[in-house]
């Protein structure tokens, strides 16, 4: 996922990043639905979410259609989605995007 994080930010502004982690996400998701024990879930999406969305999450936000450019145009959709990948990121994340505005 970290490859792929930086494949996607080279390639994406905020709101198409944000929709193809969303997806990544959901995918992975299935795959520990369909492979794995349900006791191994929450740690699996725990490296996923900090390979694709933690470790670069200033990168990802602060860009040119990063968090200012959401919330000056309403942009209500991206912003749900991006309270929804990162909350369960943590505190800390929420408190970074905070820290943006």
């Amino acid at each position: 996922y970290t490859s792929r994080c930086s494949y996607l930010l080279s390639r994406l502004n905020c709101p198409q990043f944000l929709k193809e982690a969303e997806a990544d996400v959901a995918a992975e998701e299935q795959r520990i639905t369909d492979l794995f024990h349900a006791t191994s879930r929450n740690k699996i999406l725990a490296v996923v979410r900090e390979k694709l969305l933690k470790t670069r999450q200033m990168e990802i936000l602060k860009g040119q259609m990063g968090l200012h450019a959401l919330l000056n145009h309403s942009k209500i959709q991206d912003l749900a989605r991006l309270y929804k990948l990162y909350s369960p990121c943590g505190h800390s994340s929420l408190v970074n995007i905070a820290q943006i505005v």
